[in-house]
């Protein structure tokens, strides 16, 4: 077993056990929160495989634990999901031959799949998600048209 593999089952077994605990205190929810990339001064987070691994953990304590501190955890969630355009992707796991997909593709759909399933679970979150969504997509398609725009002149 990989040291990779270890830490994200290791950190998804602390969320699938915090959730089970009613109500969890916040101060246990932290020990699994303290891993989750923060957002520097500039407005950036960093996202090495860890972090990315522990937020994905903190999405599922959120979802298993029946919406929990949701005061906390979904802002954090929908403030990393806006800024994942200009984040800092520290690609610090072993390239494999059949893995074809970029960490940071992957890890930008399981946090919307994420977010889309709070939406689905949580109504009144519903319509700030999809925004924060529609809203990161649109600033995505303009770094691309920009780029493009730029290289065609």
């Amino acid at each position: 077993m990989t040291d990779a593999f270890s830490y994200q089952r290791t950190v998804q077994s602390l969320a699938r056990v915090l959730a089970r605990i009613e109500p969890t205190p916040w101060d246990k929810v932290q020990s699994l929160f303290r891993y989750c990339p923060q957002e520097n001064a500039a407005g950036v987070f960093c996202l090495d495989a860890k972090a990315q691994d522990a937020v994905i953990a903190l999405g599922i304590y959120f979802l298993e634990s029946g919406c929990q501190h949701e005061q906390r955890i979904v802002p954090y969630l929908l403030r990393l999901a806006k800024c994942l355009p200009k984040a800092v992707w520290v690609d610090d796991a072993k390239w494999s031959k059949i893995d074809r997909i970029p960490s940071a593709e992957k890890f930008s759909f399981c946090l919307n799949t994420l977010l889309s399933d709070i939406a689905s679970k949580c109504p009144d979150l519903r319509e700030e998600i999809i925004l924060n969504q529609v809203e990161t997509l649109g600033a995505l398609a303009n770094i691309i048209k920009s780029s493009k725009d730029s290289s065609s002149a």
